[in-house]
């Protein structure tokens, strides 16, 4: 018996807080308004019926495609390779140790020990400005 109270004080205040929170209620909801812009939009919306595109319709609009020509075979100067090889070889060759072959049009060739005058015409003081 004292199981059956127990558990009656327990029930009772669940089964009143439940009881109050199942009211019913009313939703009360106002009435759409139309929107006179809306259904007309809609309306055109529904009648309006594309024209089929024609069979020549794409005319003037893209290009015909066709293949590209065949590129052509790039100079790698293979031909002239052995002109150049003649004129490298017939070029004069300088060196410190010694003086270049003589030619008519060759400018005058310094010796080895010019350069001690020009180092000595640096070496002067020149007055300041």
């Amino acid at each position: 018996m004292s199981f059956a109270l127990r558990a009656s004080r327990t029930l009772l205040p669940r089964a009143t807080a439940a009881l109050r929170t199942q009211t019913r209620t009313f939703v009360v909801s106002v009435p759409r308004q139309s929107d006179i812009v809306q259904d007309l939009y809609l309306r055109e919306l529904k009648a309006y019926k594309p024209t089929p595109p024609k069979a020549n319709d794409h005319e003037g609009q893209v290009r015909n495609w066709a293949t590209p020509g065949t590129p052509a075979v790039p100079d790698l100067g293979e031909a002239s390779l052995s002109a150049d090889i003649s004129t490298y070889q017939a070029q004069i060759v300088e060196t410190e140790s010694g003086a270049p072959e003589a030619s008519p049009d060759a400018a005058p060739v310094k010796s080895a020990d010019d350069w001690f005058d020009e180092e000595a015409a640096f070496a002067e003081e020149k007055p300041h400005h």
